[in-house]
């Protein structure tokens, strides 16, 4: 991680955790296994598990830019857009699929070059998309 890039633990509500709409805004999720007869943590056990795992860990040297946050938005609104546009998501309800593509996105770790090129496909389609609608 670069020394001008933030790094945020985002815990939700104690009595009723993220809202979907903010949990789909993290890059990355995660959650704590327990046990079936105790299934629930209060959110200070939260904190203190995941300060405790973290410590133990090791950040991996990276050598490449990381995307900020406003890049990767604007991807998101453009994919979501563009597949809104090709018919694939549903205008009345494109989050319901969306959210799982932003996580399979997220799982994909990409750098700003990555999503930098990704942003250029939804670009091109995009134009594709309109020449075509001109063309009819």
């Amino acid at each position: 991680m670069r020394g001008d890039q933030t790094l945020a633990l985002v815990f939700g509500r104690e009595d009723s955790g993220l809202t979907r709409e903010e949990l789909v805004l993290c890059q990355r999720t995660a959650a704590i296994p327990t046990s079936s007869g105790f299934p629930t943590m209060n959110l200070a056990q939260a904190i203190g598990v995941f300060c405790f795992a973290l410590s133990s860990i090791a950040p991996e040297p990276r050598d490449r830019e990381l995307p900020s946050a406003e890049l990767l938005e604007r991807m998101h609104r453009r994919i979501q857009s563009l597949l809104i546009e090709a018919g694939f998501l549903h205008r009345n309800n494109p989050d319901r699929i969306y959210n799982e593509l932003r996580a399979i996105i997220a799982r994909a770790d990409l750098d700003e070059r990555e999503a930098t090129i990704l942003l250029g496909i939804v670009r091109q389609m995009e134009w594709a998309l309109k020449v075509a609608h001109a063309r009819r």
